[in-house]
Formats: C-alpha cells, structure tokens, sequence
C-alpha cells in the first residue's frame, strides 16, 4: 500500500471516528419551549364573513372556542 493510501485510509477513520464520538458526547440538546400563540393570525378574525349573492353564499361564522361538528 502506498504512503498516500495509507495517509487517506487513515485520515478517513480519525474523521469518521472523531465524528462518531463527536455525536457520542457532543452538548446536551433541549427541544426549545413550543412558543405561545393566541391566534394563527395577525388581527382578529371578523365574526363572520361577507355574504355573496349566489346559492349557498351565505355568511360563514368563526365561532372562537367552539367544537367543530362531525359531519
């Protein structure tokens, strides 16, 4: 095997294996606090949409809190 073979075998393993331990007994990681939201979005929902002169255009409701049906 030539010097420089040998050199990048080696060079190889000190990576991978620096990498494995690296991992191994690397920082101990916190999943950071889920953040809090009031809302998904900037300004508050109007209480109901515009209506539109067709069939089944009628004006839809945000109920804030309410449970939403089944069907």
């Amino acid at each position: 095997m030539s010097a420089a073979k040998r050199t990048s075998a080696f060079l190889l393993a000190s990576i991978s294996t620096a990498g494995l331990f690296g991992c191994t007994v690397g920082p101990d990681f916190e999943r950071p606090a889920a953040p809090v939201v009031m809302r998904y979005t900037e300004q508050p929902l109007p209480p109901e949409t515009v209506s539109a002169a067709i069939q089944g255009g009628d004006a839809q409701r945000f109920l804030d809190g309410a449970d939403v049906p089944e069907q």
